[in-house]
């Protein structure tokens, strides 16, 4: 009686009925990206509020029922995503900084309200994943845990630089717990530790203190604090990777951090690109990563520019972001990525003059279809395999108010998200990824990739078909062990009980 209690108990706990495997999460093998045991590559989206809004309801006095009417639309836009053939997302795991410590966290330390609220949003996120087989990288935000209620108080720079702060308990702690709770859950794809921590390292020379008396840390201290985390959460979860959540460097990211506190101003010089690559190197290399993870927006104005080691300008973009990543041994994943609107800001040095960019997604204009078609193809041309569009079908006011809002989806802006999509199934087409869709006539028993169709012995000796997209059989073969697909284009495959929808 004791063996089947505890069988139950790990069912209920997993929201799974097996263990699972390294297939089931994402990986990276010889250097690209690996999931369900095939090579893997997507355009996915943020949908960043599916955890944060269903906390929010929970906050309010809500209950998460099927007829809640924030579920209802959350459960929609996953459904929405999964018939489009998305496969993973990126989500926030706790609340936006400017609630963390005034909201999410009294809740959280309260152990009632820790289950009630807390866990029950996570949990109803998660499961609304699994309900539809979307698999989600969760950020853990963990530089939301700055305690500024111990005497004296403390800043990022503690949570960061110092491993015995108030701070660093408090964030290790909830790894402990959030980890352990959602580990075997299939619905986790993988854990992002931050989000753009990156960019609060070294931001004010010399003293690194803001206006406001926030003390940020260094690139020194957020080298060690990513080495501190990847090895807590790994000894938690030694199954899935941890991912930084970190954005593009400043362009001046290694001046910055050369600089003593006697120095006041700014580096007068943008980084070399040596000196750049060492940077990112220094976060990436040696930390416990096996990726490289920035965020990437397509602009009007001219961005990231650093110099050539011969002191000439150099443009960074997607395809030498790849690059660089993939000289360092990393592959690239973009984790924000999308065309940014203009801002209504009349900052005209930043944006420049002119109609010619698009101020917001809403109405379709001719220009946002333009500038997302250009981001579109750079994304499938970048060389990068893993990216996640910003984002999809926000339920926040705030966005919802917004005339310059950035989210898209299905019923608003159908032309905008198609092309999006569209670019998807040419990204896995350009790295020979198999597609299937979520659907029971399809089964994902084999896979597809480099022109080989990879079969289970279990059908090897069975009739293999293949049918164009008119749905003329091609050929008609007896299956054998890893047979090559010379036909190009969309195809159908047919092999005893699977069915498989492939880009060749």
């Amino acid at each position: 009686m004791k063996h089947i209690y505890l069988l139950i108990l790990l069912i209920i706990q997993s929201g799974t009925g097996f263990a699972l495997t390294k297939n089931d999460v994402l990986s990276v093998q010889n250097g690209i990206y690996y999931l369900d045991g095939a090579p893997f590559a997507e355009i996915g989206w943020n949908k960043f509020d599916l955890n944060w809004l269903l906390w929010e309801e929970l906050y309010k006095g809500r209950t998460l029922t099927d007829n809640n009417s924030m579920v209802i639309k959350q459960r929609s836009s996953i459904r929405e995503l999964a018939e489009s053939g998305v496969k993973t997302i990126r989500f926030f795991g706790n609340v936006h900084p400017t609630k963390f410590h005034t909201e999410w966290w009294p809740a959280y330390t309260d152990p009632s309200k820790r289950l009630s609220m807390c866990n029950a949003a996570m949990d109803k996120a998660i499961a609304i994943c699994e309900e539809y087989n979307i698999r989600a990288i969760i950020s853990l935000m963990c530089d939301n845990f700055v305690n500024k209620g111990v005497v004296p108080s403390e800043h990022l720079s503690d949570l960061a630089g110092n491993p015995n702060s108030q701070s660093r308990k408090d964030m290790n702690a909830y790894l402990e717990y959030v980890i352990h709770r959602y580990k075997n859950r299939k619905g986790v794809l993988a854990w992002e530790v931050t989000n753009e921590m990156t960019l609060d390292c070294d931001i004010l020379p010399g003293t690194r203190v803001t206006a406001d008396g926030e003390k940020k840390p260094t690139a020194a201290q957020l080298n060690q604090f990513y080495k501190d985390v990847c090895a807590k959460i790994k000894s938690i979860d030694t199954l899935r990777m941890v991912t930084s959540g970190g954005s593009i460097l400043r362009e001046t990211a290694y001046g910055l951090s050369q600089l003593t506190e006697t120095q006041t101003s700014w580096p007068q010089k943008r980084d070399t690109y040596t000196q750049h690559k060492g940077m990112y190197a220094m976060y990436y290399q040696n930390t416990g990563f096996e990726n490289i993870d920035i965020h990437f927006y397509l602009k009007k104005a001219p961005n990231y520019q650093i110099l050539n080691d011969d002191g000439s300008a150099l443009q960074l973009n997607e395809y030498l972001y790849n690059n660089l990543s993939e000289s360092i041994g990393k592959p690239l994943m973009i984790g924000e990525y999308g065309a940014l609107p203009k801002s209504d800001k009349t900052d005209k040095m930043y944006w420049l003059s002119g109609d010619d960019w698009f101020t917001t997604f809403e109405g379709e204009s001719d220009t946002a279809k333009m500038y997302v078609q250009e981001a579109c193809d750079r994304a499938v041309n970048s060389g990068c395999r893993l990216i996640y569009w910003w984002c999809y079908d926000s339920h926040r006011p705030q966005d919802q108010n917004d005339p310059q809002r950035m989210d898209l989806d299905i019923t608003r802006t159908p032309v905008l998200f198609q092309k999006v999509l569209d670019a998807n199934k040419r990204l896995k087409q350009k790295h020979n990824i198999f597609l299937t869709v979520n659907n029971s006539d399809y089964e994902k028993k084999c896979w597809f990739a480099d022109g080989k169709l990879f079969i289970p012995d279990e059908y090897i000796g069975k009739t293999l078909r293949i049918f164009n997209a008119q749905g003329v059989m091609l050929r008609n073969v007896i299956a054998e062990k890893n047979p090559d697909i010379y036909e190009k284009g969309l195809l159908f495959i047919s092999i005893g009980t699977t069915k498989m929808k492939i880009l060749n």
